[in-house]
């Protein structure tokens, strides 16, 4: 996804940064974002683990047989905070909640 940053002021401050999330499935059939566009919402002085937004991807694999249903979220590309060099965003492996 692509975030979008812009000054609550409205002094046309902007910025964007790429984040890529990785989605790992072991089946026969490829998992799914029936969603091809995801919206969340950091404000400018948001605390660190507000949340941004959910993705959410679909699996046809059958329930019943193993774990191939079972999806694993996690992010592959992320934006690092210059000040701590950490990443800025972090997404729970199972439920796909990114959070700050």
């Amino acid at each position: 996804f692509t975030v979008f940053a812009q000054d609550e002021g409205g002094n046309g401050l902007v910025g964007y940064a790429d984040v890529q999330v990785n989605l790992k499935d072991i089946n026969d059939n490829a998992p799914l974002f029936p969603q091809g566009v995801y919206y969340g919402n950091v404000t400018e002085n948001g605390t660190a683990g507000m949340m941004v937004m959910t993705m959410t991807a679909t699996d046809y694999d059958d329930l019943e047989e193993g774990t191939n249903a079972k999806l694993k979220y996690s992010i592959e590309k992320n934006v690092i905070d210059e000040n701590t060099g950490t990443p800025i965003f972090e997404i729970e492996e199972e439920t796909g909640v990114i959070k700050t």
